[in-house]
């Protein structure tokens, strides 16, 4: 598991998501999650001031943008995808910070 079709289970942290039954899901064992060492947290998203999808999904920001909206990268518990979406940019999705080994 963690790669091929189901690469959101090698970047899903091994704790807080909710549980799912299909195997290769990131909710399916998920202490067998994040071979990759990415760690992704299922910190859900703000949306307007409250959290909805805490512990189910979590989403954050790419650099890449359109005129009017920004990329995201997502992943569910119940599933073993990675997604890209467009969002406008008054959602307040996740940031990963990620600095050169120099």
């Amino acid at each position: 598991e963690g790669s091929g079709d189901d690469i959101a289970k090698a970047i899903a942290s091994t704790t807080g998501w909710s549980t799912y039954p299909s195997p290769g899901t990131i909710g399916n064992d998920p202490g067998s999650n994040n071979s990759s060492g990415f760690n992704a947290l299922p910190s859900g998203v703000n949306q307007w001031g409250s959290y909805p999808h805490f512990g189910s999904a979590t989403f954050w920001w790419s650099s890449d943008q359109t005129s009017t909206a920004g990329y995201t990268y997502n992943i569910w518990y119940y599933s073993s995808q990675l997604y890209q979406e467009a969002f406008t940019k008054v959602f307040g999705f996740s940031v990963r910070c990620v600095k050169d080994a120099t």
